[in-house]
């Protein structure tokens, strides 16, 4: 049977946490996108803009996304 060190867990379940805090998933985005596209409301599409704003900045400052 293989063992795996408690540390290459920590290290690895450390690393997942921190990129779900800086990345979505293409798909997501994807569908954000296409969301801006086709809305009408001039408020909705503000808020959709500063949301992919938002997901642009994380990944680039490596900074957590707002919710």
């Amino acid at each position: 049977m293989r063992e795996i060190k408690t540390d290459d867990i920590i290290k690895a379940v450390a690393h997942l946490f921190e990129h779900s805090c800086h990345y979505l998933p293409e798909d997501v985005v994807a569908a954000l996108k296409q969301a801006r596209g086709r809305e009408k409301s001039p408020v909705c599409r503000d808020v959709l803009d500063r949301i992919l704003k938002n997901v642009e900045i994380s990944a680039k400052e490596q900074i957590p996304l707002c919710q």
